[in-house]
């Protein structure tokens, strides 16, 4: 899943902008039973308009040894890793204008994770 993520994203122009990334895909004892994805390091540009690049964390629902586990594992990722991009790449000046107010809001963000996500169903 990950590679066809990475792949399909790449061809789609879809980029993150230097954010660190923490994937946490496969299911265990204990983990919540849905994708989630959260920005602990919100990006934005500082006063003199160097970058700050996100940091992103988002988990997925692979069960390697269940079959049928890697089309939902995808879709989780395109799903979440749309959110990841989505925020990755808003521009504001403070870290608080890049997630409590426009561009975003939550019909954009699960607007465009959503499109993402029905590209599994497409294929």
């Amino acid at each position: 899943a990950p590679e066809v993520w990475g792949r399909s994203f790449a061809a789609m122009g879809i980029r993150y902008r230097d954010t660190k990334m923490q994937l946490d895909l496969c299911d265990r004892k204990g983990k919540y039973p849905n994708g989630f994805c959260h920005w602990p390091i919100a990006p934005h540009k500082a006063q003199d308009g160097t970058w700050n690049a996100s940091q992103a964390n988002f988990t997925s629902l692979a069960t390697p040894d269940e079959v049928g586990s890697g089309n939902t594992a995808l879709t989780t990722l395109m799903h979440e890793g749309g959110h990841a991009a989505h925020f990755a790449n808003i521009e504001q000046g403070s870290p608080l204008f890049s997630q409590e107010r426009a561009p975003f809001s939550v019909s954009l963000a699960e607007t465009q994770s959503m499109f993402l996500d029905s590209l599994c169903g497409d294929a």
